[in-house]
């Protein structure tokens, strides 16, 4: 299973984030109303919402201080901010129903030479692009994208945020700004958290777009192909630049897997006799004797106590001895007897350490702890240990998707 997937729209040939975030849910309801939960920390009253923060666009922002105030954004702000727009996808919607199915596809084709004409005219595109996407939806997938999704199609083409439910049609909005941005020949990108809604989408709402004479790839891992395009060679690159993407789940990709960075790793000789002396030791050692946790942190240190035992154990003068280095070892160890459990960070499998996800609970295949750590924890568990690595490359989802797009747009 792969942490990141993408579908990727591009035409036959071959901004960061900004926190705007338009509630759907008022869109669809101005009735809704939201009320924040209280909850005491440090004798502070904090606001407590729910996973994804709701912040609205600079014209719902009397909305969003209202929300603070203890009233709530009705959506009316974005609904007049975008209402021309959809008003002039609207009255395209006759012209377009007559096309047949050919002449769908010819539009997009002039689409495209406007687009590389000009590629800054994607904006005065969107109403003529929409309108196409509605139809050939229509046609294909039986559906027609409601005015709210048609918005919220603007909202991530403009690059913001836009926040909508599961059931609310993310997948179908999407596939409006990806068509849009498809159309200037650099492609598009379409990002979601796993393989399997990759393929999903790549197979369902990619109908739409190879109706409409667009390419359909999937992609998976894709970081990790980023990070091996890092070490090839400019001849063997077989990829164009990175230009637009569309990312689901923005919170669970951004935030939640913020702090995991994304590794391509090389064999690195080690032998493993270290490895199960090391843990040998641990075992024997006494927390607060030998060593201290910091649990928040997930670090450990060596008490004097435990470098002098250790020290005499190993018949060794210093630890840190370049010579024969055993510091490492020895922590690493401590770490996965008091930090990493059995059945909570990781599972055994056959006699395979794999790491469970500690927001989504999967089981990740594949990865491993750096630093000796993956090792470490096989010593512990005595199941055989794999050649130590070496990194060669490394990224963070928040870099990968801010530094390396030209606009990115989230769900």
């Amino acid at each position: 299973m792969s942490l990141t997937s993408s579908t990727t729209f591009t035409p036959s040939p071959s901004s960061s984030l900004t926190p705007k975030i338009p509630n759907f849910h008022h869109l669809t309801n101005p009735n809704f109303t939201k009320t924040p939960k209280k909850w005491t920390s440090n004798n502070r009253k904090l606001f407590r919402y729910r996973r994804r923060t709701v912040v609205v666009p600079m014209a719902s922002l009397g909305g969003l201080l209202g929300l603070f105030r203890g009233g709530s954004d009705t959506g009316e702000g974005t609904r007049q901010a975008y209402g021309a727009q959809v008003a002039a996808i609207n009255s395209l919607e006759a012209e377009i129903r007559e096309l047949k199915d050919f002449e769908l596809r010819e539009r997009t084709s002039v689409l495209k030479q406007r687009a590389r004409e000009n590629p800054q005219a994607l904006d005065s595109l969107l109403p003529e692009a929409f309108a196409i996407v509605r139809e050939a939806s229509k046609r294909v997938l039986g559906l027609r994208p409601f005015d709210v999704q048609l918005i919220g199609g603007m909202v991530l083409h403009k690059g913001e945020i836009a926040e909508m439910r599961t059931g609310e049609g993310k997948t179908l909005v999407a596939i409006l700004p990806a068509y849009l941005n498809a159309l200037s020949g650099k492609g598009v990108h379409i990002v979601t958290v796993n393989d399997y809604l990759a393929r999903r989408d790549c197979e369902w709402v990619g109908q739409v777009a190879r109706f409409l004479g667009l390419t359909v790839g999937l992609i998976q891992r894709m970081p990790y192909f980023f990070l091996k395009l890092l070490l090839t060679s400019v001849d063997e690159l077989v990829v164009r630049g990175f230009n637009y993407c569309v990312i689901d789940e923005v919170d669970s990709i951004l935030i939640d897997e913020a702090r995991t960075p994304l590794i391509i790793s090389g064999p690195a000789e080690k032998p493993s006799e270290q490895y199960y002396k090391a843990a040998k030791i641990a075992a024997a050692f006494e927390r607060d004797i030998h060593y201290t946790v910091d649990e928040k942190q997930k670090n450990v240190l060596l008490t004097e106590q435990g470098y002098a035992d250790a020290e005499e154990i190993l018949e060794v003068k210093d630890l840190y001895d370049p010579r024969e280095q055993w510091a490492s070892y020895l922590i690493n160890a401590v770490k996965a007897k008091e930090l990493f459990l059995k059945d909570v960070n990781y599972i055994i499998r056959g006699k395979e350490v794999l790491i469970v996800d500690e927001f989504s609970g999967r089981v990740m295949q594949g990865r491993r702890w750096s630093d000796g750590l993956h090792q470490a924890v096989e010593a512990k568990e005595r199941v055989p240990i794999q050649n130590e690595t070496v990194t060669l490359a490394s990224i963070s989802y928040q870099n990968f998707f801010l530094q390396v797009y030209n606009s990115q747009a989230s769900l």
